[in-house]
């Protein structure tokens, strides 16, 4: 899933990009660092909730 979003990302300014749901493939799209921080620190906490993922 990742390689298919980076070969064809979704129309935008974004340089980075999270899936912080992987029961749903929720992606959020970042286009400064500090947001991309915020997306990883949510994905980090979504996988702390979900052990089974580890």
């Amino acid at each position: 899933l990742a390689i298919d979003a980076a070969l064809h990302p979704a129309d935008g300014p974004w340089l980075f990009f999270v899936t912080w749901n992987l029961d749903t493939g929720e992606t959020i799209f970042s286009s400064t660092v500090e947001e991309h921080d915020a997306a990883v620190a949510k994905w980090l906490d979504w996988m702390d909730e979900h052990p089974e993922y580890q």
